[in-house]
C-alpha cells in the first residue's frame, strides 16, 4: 500500500481576501502548498482562462503547489429541498 503523508497547507481565502496576501503567507510559514477556495474574492469554478492562467502563474512563482480545491461544488439539495434552503 502507497502511503502519502498528509500536506499542511492553508485555504487560500483565510489570510486575506486577495490570493497574493495568502501566497505571502504560505511562503512566510515555509508551507509547501495552498488549498483553493477562492482567487482575489472569485469562486475557482468562476475564473476565466485569463485569471485561472495568473493565479497558476502566481502561485507556481511563490514555490507552492495546490493541494486541493475547496469549492461548494457539491452542495446540492436533497431530494424535496429546494436550492434556497441550503445552508452555505
Amino acid at each position: 500500500m502507497i502511503h502519502i503523508p498528509p500536506k499542511l497547507c492553508v485555504i487560500s481565502d483565510e489570510p486575506g481576501p486577495r490570493l497574493d496576501t495568502c501566497l505571502e503567507f504560505a511562503v512566510e510559514e515555509k508551507l509547501d502548498a495552498i488549498e483553493v477556495r477562492q482567487v482575489d474574492g472569485i469562486n475557482p469554478l468562476s475564473l476565466t482562462q485569463s485569471q485561472l492562467d495568473s493565479a497558476v502563474s502566481r502561485i507556481r512563482s511563490a514555490g507552492l503547489s495546490v493541494a486541493g480545491v475547496a469549492t461548494p461544488l457539491f452542495k446540492w439539495p436533497a431530494p424535496g429541498k429546494s436550492v434556497e434552503t441550503l445552508s452555505l
